[in-house]
């Protein structure tokens, strides 16, 4: 599975369109384009929280892309809501997670 960075926000108070247009946009802006990643995903709630899921190719380092994005995480902090950057923008690697199935047959009695 390809590795991925989490970016979290917390807006209280506001709804998910406002998320949208002050927190996500401004992020999505900065993040777009940063080395290896192959898409972005948002999610904005509503009870006031915003994340951010960045998906990259396949062998990427998690280390370098949680640090990539964080970058420019910081690069967006003057755009967004004084109460969102109290509060603290997060950014959190994720390691893949493997689904693993094995399947015992047997010709004889159990």
């Amino acid at each position: 599975m390809p590795p991925t960075v989490v970016v979290k926000a917390t807006y209280p108070g506001a709804n998910p369109k406002v998320i949208a247009e002050t927190v996500s946009a401004p992020l999505e802006e900065q993040i777009n384009g940063v080395e290896d990643m192959m898409y972005m995903k948002s999610v904005a709630g509503s009870d006031g929280t915003l994340q951010m899921t960045i998906t990259f190719r396949p062998g990427t380092d998690p280390s370098k892309a949680q640090v990539d994005v964080q970058n420019r995480v910081s690069q967006a902090l003057s755009r967004l809501p004084a109460e969102v950057v109290s509060l603290g923008v997060t950014t959190q690697k994720q390691s893949p997670a493997f689904l693993v199935l094995v399947t015992l047959i047997s010709d004889g009695p159990i």
